[in-house]
């Protein structure tokens, strides 16, 4: 599989993106799901396709979409330890900062399954993910502030033992 070939999925979700087609876009974001766990697509992922998912990212209007954009870039961030620890791109750099909207997607009183905790694991995943690298950190600071609200309203709130919500609390 050449390189080209390989991510030419991250160029028709921006083309169907670009051109509106719904229907399209959301089987593309299907495939991504099943490549996001890809060990084949995932390693060796280079920056500038990192890059792309965070634009397509940028382009989603729906939380289900972007999450599992999200999903993937954690993927990749977790497999490539060079894209997690070396020098960030400018727009990784420039996407930081607006990644704290997401933290309003995860409402703790409003979660009472297994399901919507694994639904927002991605999120709080990111976060933990982008702290490995130090030049990251400043901009991650009022988030982080955020999520800490955040855990300690989850384990006030909950009222069962969650293995989801551990997983957040481990991330």
């Amino acid at each position: 599989m050449t390189f080209d070939k390989k991510y030419d999925l991250l160029i028709q979700i921006q083309n169907s993106i670009d051109n509106n087609t719904k229907e399209t876009t959301d089987e593309l974001l299907k495939q991504l799901k099943i490549k996001s766990r890809d060990e084949l697509f995932l390693s060796k992922f280079p920056a500038s396709k990192l890059d792309e998912l965070i634009i397509i990212f940028t382009k989603l209007n729906t939380q289900h979409e972007q999450l599992i954009v999200i999903s993937t870039i954690c993927n990749v961030l977790l497999v490539n330890d060079d894209l997690r620890m070396n020098e960030p791109s400018e727009v990784l750099t420039k996407s930081v900062p607006k990644l704290e909207f997401l933290l309003d997607y995860v409402s703790e009183r409003d979660i009472n399954s297994e399901s919507q905790y694994n639904d927002f694991l991605p999120i709080f995943r990111l976060y933990y993910l982008l702290s490995y690298n130090p030049k990251l950190l400043p901009l991650l600071k009022e988030s982080v502030y955020k999520i800490s609200g955040k855990l300690l309203n989850f384990i006030t709130l909950s009222t069962s033992d969650s293995k989801s919500l551990n997983k957040i609390i481990i991330e």
